[in-house]
């Protein structure tokens, strides 16, 4: 998928959840800021990759919560946390 296919795709995805155009564009500017940190980790160890993804998420939380109003950040950050997760939810499966 080229660049600016999936800006497309995160633009409707992110207006479906009720962004305006201004605020999808923040959006897809702090994704796209994300992007290379987060494929700068392939080459950790897990335990180094999980811990630098913690703090990469973090700051992609922080950023989306300074570029959208309350509710709609939090609508955001748990959409793009449940896709990370692959959109498995139910906390981790049937091991614990």
């Amino acid at each position: 998928m080229s660049p600016e296919q999936r800006n497309a795709m995160m633009k409707e995805r992110f207006k479906a959840m009720g962004c305006d155009d201004v605020q999808a564009d923040s959006l897809i500017a702090i994704s796209n800021d994300m992007r290379p940190k987060q494929m700068a980790l392939r080459d950790l160890d897990p335990a180094a990759r999980q811990a630098k993804m913690k703090e990469i998420t973090d700051e992609r939380n922080k950023r989306i919560e300074k570029a959208l109003p309350a509710e709609l950040a939090k609508k955001v950050i748990e959409a793009l946390s449940q896709q990370r997760m692959g959109g498995r939810g139910g906390g981790g499966g049937g091991n614990q």
